[in-house]
C-alpha cells in the first residue's frame, strides 16, 4: 500500500504550560536539553517545541549517576608483561601484537567497563 500525501494547512495546537515556575535541573541530561531548547526558542522567537520540552521535562526523572553508574561501553584489556618485569595495560589488537614481537608475554585479560560520567 502506498503511502498518500495531502496538502497541509496551518493549524494552531494550544498547550497549556504548568502553572507557577517549572525547576529544571540544569545537571543531569534531560534538564540541560530543556534548557537548551527554552533559550533557543527565546533567541529564535520560535516556540513550537517549549510546551513539548516543558512537558518531557516534568514527566521524566533521572537516575542519579553517582549510585547506580550507567555502563555505556566495554573495553577488553590485554595485559602482557615486558622483559623487565613492567606490567602493561593494552586495549588495541594491533599494538599486542607489536609487544608480543618484542617478546613479551601475556599475562591475562579482562573486561573493563566504561560508565558515564
Amino acid at each position: 500500500m502506498a503511502t498518500k500525501l495531502y496538502s497541509g494547512y496551518e493549524q494552531t495546537n494550544r498547550i497549556k504550560l504548568p502553572e507557577g515556575k517549572t525547576n529544571i535541573d540544569v545537571k543531569t541530561p534531560l534538564g540541560a536539553s530543556t534548557m537548551a531548547t527554552l533559550i533557543r526558542a527565546n533567541s529564535t522567537g520560535n516556540f513550537e517545541n517549549v510546551g513539548n520540552a516543558l512537558e518531557l521535562n516534568a514527566s521524566v526523572t533521572s537516575i542519579d549517576a553517582d549510585s547506580n553508574p550507567v555502563v555505556v561501553d566495554t573495553q577488553e584489556v590485554t595485559v602482557l608483561k615486558d622483559t623487565n618485569g613492567v606490567d602493561h595495560e593494552v586495549t588495541n589488537p594491533r599494538t599486542v601484537e607489536v609487544y608480543l614481537g618484542q617478546g613479551m608475554t601475556i599475562i591475562k585479560t579482562k573486561v573493563r567497563e566504561v560508565t558515564a560520567q
